[in-house]
């Protein structure tokens, strides 16, 4: 126990510890769980603990003794209270922290723990403002976006953020300005595939009384209202070019003239643009300008997919469960078959497909524990990885092209009804077919399975 910068938890897996262990994982601290065999083992002195935290349930007499061994040592002692929910000093002062703390107040009650001057400098750099609470993962990719976001925050270069669709890449963005010398500025963003094009000069560059049509007094575009802040350009790949050429001008010359305008306006506005769309194919179909994607592209960040980054989402699934739980005072937990069921699923409309799965799954299990079969059966689909090992190209000649794609697709259908459990239309889905279709296909190639929703589908 001589680590430095050691947060460690005496706990028994109560929700108040269980929260306490999520709130060090948001804040990218190390904590170990330790047991009293752990302290009856260690030194008289713990000079290398920065702060135990002690749940109250193990404060009972049989330990008291235990517990009054590392009273005199340098070791700060926090216990807390499920039922008072408060955290109480020890040492010097009383310190109240309510069970639904955030990482504000965590950070200023270990600041008091410290008691090594290395851990100021680490404790300092973790970024305080609540938008960090939704960048959630410890996994390698996560991480990577959290080192690129404080490398790039500082500078005024342009950001480019590319992901699929439900990413997060709106959270990158809010943590770029929020990190940034413009974090007390405005933050304005802009659907760049929400606005009609017709008004999207408007919006952008805002416009004179009398430009148009319905133009009854002058107004401010999103350019100027950014002034001195931070612009984010969301979906820039939906941008029609006649836009995208004006858009150039403006990034090349930093200045704007409202529609209907002759006058010249100076703006300083730092530019993040995201897009779930590959620009590189949209410029070889000569929708993107080149031009303005080298424009845009300084500072690349490539948003993983949920699926990339399976370690993350058991702690996402407690993040989200919580923030659900504050809006409708009910929540559910998984048990860890389930859990790892929903690990394996692909989640192609990413975290904001998982939030909105847990939402629904509170709503329709209020307080209840969840195992495997109260999953819907689509989340249990195992995924082809490569479906060419098992039936490889025949070497032979001349090859029968068309036996060759029959066997393949008969085998993708008893593959696809095997995975999910004979249910006929979560097997039709996942081959983008009809499920009248797919029982044809069934009848031609003889596949015959116990089928549990045939009827429903007749």
């Amino acid at each position: 126990m001589d680590n430095r910068n050691c947060y460690s938890l005496l706990g028994d897996n109560c929700e108040t510890c269980n929260y306490l262990a999520n709130a060090f994982t948001l804040l990218c601290l190390p904590l170990n769980k330790i047991s009293m065999t752990d302290l009856i083992n260690c030194d008289d002195q713990l000079p290398g603990m920065t702060a135990l935290f002690i749940c109250k349930n193990k404060e009972n007499e049989h330990d008291k003794h235990i517990l009054q061994k590392i009273e005199g040592s340098l070791v700060h002692l926090i216990s807390f209270n499920e039922t008072k929910s408060i955290f109480s000093h020890h040492n010097k002062f009383v310190h109240y922290l309510k069970s639904e703390f955030n990482k504000s107040q965590l950070l200023e009650i270990l600041t008091h723990c410290n008691n090594h001057a290395g851990d100021d400098e680490f404790i300092d750099s973790i970024p305080t403002h609540p938008i960090f609470e939704r960048l959630i993962g410890q996994s390698q990719e996560i991480r990577k976006i959290r080192t690129m976001i404080k490398q790039v925050a500082d500078s005024d270069s342009t950001v480019l953020i590319l992901g699929e669709s439900g990413t997060g890449k709106d959270v990158i963005a809010s943590c770029i300005h929020y990190l940034s010398q413009r974090k007390d500025k405005p933050l304005v963003p802009i659907n760049c595939g929400a606005i009609p094009s017709e008004l999207m000069e408007s919006e952008l560059f805002g416009h004179e009384k009398g430009a148009f049509t319905g133009a009854m007094t002058r107004r401010a575009g999103r350019f100027e209202i950014a002034n001195t802040g931070t612009l984010f350009l969301d979906e820039i790949g939906d941008m029609p070019l006649p836009m995208q050429v004006k858009l150039l001008r403006v990034i090349q010359e930093r200045t704007i003239e409202r529609v209907g305008g002759n006058s010249t306006i100076k703006v300083d506005v730092r530019l993040i643009a995201a897009t779930n769309k590959h620009l590189e194919d949209l410029m070889q179909q000569e929708k993107f300008r080149e031009d303005l994607f080298y424009r845009l592209n300084v500072f690349p960040i490539n948003v993983p997919s949920l699926h990339q980054r399976k370690d993350d989402i058991p702690t996402l699934i407690h993040y989200h469960i919580e923030k659900i739980y504050e809006r409708l005072k009910h929540r559910v937990i998984f048990t860890d078959n389930a859990k790892e069921i929903l690990c394996q699923y692909a989640w192609p409309g990413n975290i904001r497909e998982l939030e909105n799965f847990l939402e629904r799954m509170v709503i329709l299990h209020r307080d209840e524990v969840l195992d495997e079969k109260d999953l819907d059966p689509m989340y249990k689909q195992v995924k082809v990885e490569k479906l060419a090992s098992s039936m490889p190209i025949p070497i032979e000649h001349p090859l029968n092209i068309k036996e060759y794609i029959t066997n393949i697709e008969r085998q993708l259908i008893e593959f696809s009804l095997e995975k999910s459990n004979g249910i006929v239309h979560v097997a039709a889905d996942y081959l983008s077919l009809g499920k009248k279709t797919l029982l044809d296909k069934m009848k031609k190639y003889n596949i015959s399975m116990d089928l549990q929703d045939v009827k429903t589908c007749e």
